[in-house]
C-alpha cells in the first residue's frame, strides 16, 4: 500500500505525464487540477484517470474536457473496487453490497440485513465478532467508512466510499 501524495506532488506528476504523452494543447490546467482533486492523493488513480480521460476524448476531438475526466475517474475507481472485492470472501462482498445499496446504514440494521442475505443465499452467517473484523477489513481497504453515532452503545453508521 502506498502513502498518499500531496496535491502538489500529484499535480506535478500529472503535468509531466501530460507533457510527455499527450498532444500539445489537448489538456489544460483545469483538467489536471480536477484529476488531482478527484484522485485524493492516489497517484495511480490520477495517472490512470488522465489516460482514461484522453481515451474518452480521442474519438470526439483533440481536447480533454472535464466530462471526460469525470467518466475516467468513475470507471477507474469502480475497477479498483471490483478488483479489491474479487480478492475477498463471499461474506466481505455481501457486507459491502448491503452498505453500497443504502446511503447510510447503522450497525444493527447492517447485521440484520447480513443475516437475511445469508439465509436467502444459504450461506452460514459469521459470528458477530468475525463480522466486525470483516467490516474493519473493508474499512482498512477504504471501501467503506464508518462514523460512531452519539447514542448509547457501540452504534456506528456505515457508507460505501464513492
Amino acid at each position: 500500500e502506498f502513502e498518499q501524495y500531496s496535491s502538489a506532488q500529484v499535480l506535478s506528476i500529472l503535468q509531466e505525464r501530460a507533457a510527455r504523452a499527450l498532444k500539445v494543447g489537448s489538456c489544460n490546467e483545469n483538467v489536471l487540477n480536477l484529476i488531482t482533486e478527484l484522485s485524493q492523493g492516489d497517484v495511480r488513480i490520477a495517472i490512470e484517470a488522465l489516460k482514461s480521460a484522453a481515451e474518452y476524448a480521442e474519438p470526439v476531438g483533440d481536447w480533454i474536457g472535464l466530462e471526460h475526466v469525470h467518466k475516467g475517474v468513475r470507471n477507474i475507481k469502480q475497477s479498483h473496487t471490483d478488483m479489491a472485492l474479487s480478492e475477498l470472501t463471499q461474506h466481505h462482498r455481501i457486507i459491502y453490497n448491503i452498505i453500497r445499496e443504502k446511503p447510510e446504514i447503522v450497525s444493527g440494521n447492517l447485521w440484520a440485513d447480513y443475516v437475511d442475505v445469508c439465509k436467502k443465499t444459504c450461506a452460514m452467517p459469521l459470528a458477530r465478532r468475525t463480522f466486525s473484523a470483516y467490516i474493519e477489513r473493508l474499512e482498512n481497504m477504504q471501501l467503506v467508512v464508518s462514523e460512531k453515532l452519539n447514542v448509547m452503545g457501540k452504534v456506528r453508521k456505515f457508507r460505501a466510499v464513492q
